[in-house]
């Protein structure tokens, strides 16, 4: 896999099924060709990094501009690949958010949503199960001296939600929202939520269970994240009525 940034710099991972140290002589050419850091990733039928990751040589890790925000990205975990429209999302995201105490985003990878927001709320809790991203935007909160953001590494479809939220923020896989978050949601005391999905289908099912609940679908905008495809991302609000 490849990362890279408007600045030119570039990130490898390597997945493979022979040991680690058979490309750490490949890794070094790598970096002699103008590669900033190579890692390795043991290749997992279950996914591409299911077996962990490890630094061959160079960098971990280049900054990555998301609209007025620059966050840390890596190779080995996840990012949207489209920065220029994720920062459109991202400042639609401020535009239409009311504002408040308390604010929760769950799946949240590196925190971009939630950095994007901290300003408007007085809390922001970011969940996220890939620990290197937790880690990552820790560091990234620290940085641009957001003090009020905090990183819970957990698995977001398992989360106790709190009894009383301004806002949550969902941005899931493709699987969208499991029954039981879904169901979680419906029952507690949320105002708002923001809802921003790169499938279409498990939106439509997710949405609809919700507004079946508690809650009404307020906005709804298509963004084209990845041109030439038939994927669209989603951000839609809901309130609760």
């Amino acid at each position: 896999t490849i990362r890279g940034n408007e600045k030119g710099e570039t990130l490898v991972a390597l997945i493979a099924k022979n040991p680690e140290r058979k490309y750490i002589d490949f890794a070094h050419e790598l970096l002699a060709m103008g590669i900033l850091g190579v890692s390795y990733a043991s290749y997992n039928h279950r996914g591409r990094f299911r077996s962990g990751r490890s630094r061959l040589a160079g960098a971990r890790t280049i900054k990555q501009r998301y609209g007025n925000l620059e966050i840390t990205v890596s190779a080995t975990s996840f990012a949207q690949p489209n920065p220029a429209a994720a920062a459109l999302a991202y400042n639609e995201i401020n535009e239409i958010i009311s504002g408040g105490n308390s604010a929760w985003e769950l799946f949240s990878g590196g925190g971009a949503i939630a950095m994007q927001i901290a300003n408007r709320y007085r809390t922001v809790t970011a969940v996220e199960i890939d620990r290197a991203s937790v880690e990552r935007g820790h560091r990234d909160a620290l940085g641009m001296g957001l003090g009020n953001i905090d990183f819970l590494f957990t698995d977001a479809r398992k989360i106790v939600l709190p009894d009383k939220l301004d806002l949550l923020v969902v941005d899931p896989p493709r699987a969208g929202l499991n029954k039981k978050l879904r169901q979680a949601i419906i029952e507690a005391d949320i105002s708002e939520i923001i809802y921003l999905s790169c499938d279409v289908a498990t939106w439509s099912r997710d949405v609809t269970h919700l507004i079946q609940g508690p809650y009404q679908l307020n906005y709804v905008k298509p963004f084209d994240f990845f041109p030439h495809t038939h994927h669209i991302e989603v951000l839609s609000q809901l309130r609760r009525k």
